[in-house]
């Protein structure tokens, strides 16, 4: 399997280097941000991720991913599906991740994000003075803004999440969907 995205320039603006990357896809050559993160459309949300062999990496700060799954945690469903898409248009092949594994990790980073933001920037309002929760809130806030999702050559936790999606029903995100809007 061969990686498609290629370096195709490399500026120098303000003292700053930037490398400019494409794909090539069925004779067609797209442009990547110079980041390398691709912004994705779903309906009228963007959400941004990037490509490696064997790894997507969605940030859950960049984009509307974190907004679409605590409005409605269903749409893991469709990020999930439109990330394995994009993975194909990009790398050329299958990921090798079911869609239900890959929900249950999106899920499993943006809940627990979505708290640990929340407590480390409102901890002492709240009157938790506590600097050391604050500081812990703040690691696992960092640790989770990511999602990091690899197939079983790249990814040391898989096991974790294909035995949440097969343990548990989709059911699971009605629940999750019931105590995140009664909140």
């Amino acid at each position: 399997m061969e990686n498609n995205i290629f370096p195709i320039k490399t500026l120098h603006l303000g003292g700053q280097q930037i490398n400019l990357y494409a794909y090539c896809l069925n004779n067609s050559v797209y442009m990547i941000a110079p980041d390398g993160k691709t912004p994705i459309r779903i309906g009228k949300h963007t959400i941004e991720a990037t490509f490696d062999v064997n790894t997507i990496h969605l940030s859950l700060r960049k984009g509307d991913a974190k907004s679409m799954i605590m409005k409605n945690p269903f749409s893991a469903i469709s990020i999930a599906s439109t990330l394995k898409t994009e993975y194909k248009k990009k790398i050329g092949s299958d990921i090798g991740i079911s869609t239900r594994s890959m929900v249950f990790e999106i899920l499993g980073h943006a809940i627990p994000d979505v708290y640990a933001t929340t407590v480390s920037n409102n901890g002492y309002e709240w009157g938790f003075f506590n600097k050391k929760l604050t500081g812990v809130m703040k690691e696992v806030a960092d640790r989770t803004s990511v999602v990091d999702i690899g197939n079983w050559e790249a990814d040391s936790n898989r096991w974790v999440w294909d035995l949440f999606s097969y343990s548990h029903s989709m059911d699971t995100l009605r629940n999750i969907k019931w105590v995140l809007l009664e909140r």
